[in-house]
């Protein structure tokens, strides 16, 4: 999934690795930019960010946030195409219909 114009106080690592229960979530940033502004009379910096998310294939053999960067660009293709829609529930009924007059 990705986002454009995320943004944070801290610098944001290039790649992040979030190990999970079940799976492996990836957190990509591209086009960091340092922004200040004035906040009541203080001055505020944030990073500014495009960010792509998406839970790492199990079959990647992937590891170490090292190994993601060196194929930045190619996991930020995979990880900015866009997710699949959830069937809707006429949908579904509707392909296991055929599936059972198939049999």
């Amino acid at each position: 999934m990705l986002y454009r114009n995320a943004e944070q106080l801290t610098e944001p690592e290039k790649v992040r690795l979030e190990k999970l229960p079940e799976s492996t979530l990836v957190r990509l940033r591209d086009n960091v930019r340092l922004e200040e502004k004035e906040d009541s009379e203080e001055i505020v910096q944030t990073y500014h960010f495009d960010e792509v998310v998406f839970e790492l294939p199990e079959d990647s053999g992937i590891s170490t946030a090292e190994e993601v960067e060196e194929n930045f660009a190619d996991w930020w293709t995979y990880g900015s195409q866009p997710e699949e829609e959830t069937p809707s529930l006429e949908e579904r009924i509707s392909l296991l219909e055929e599936v059972i007059l198939a049999m």
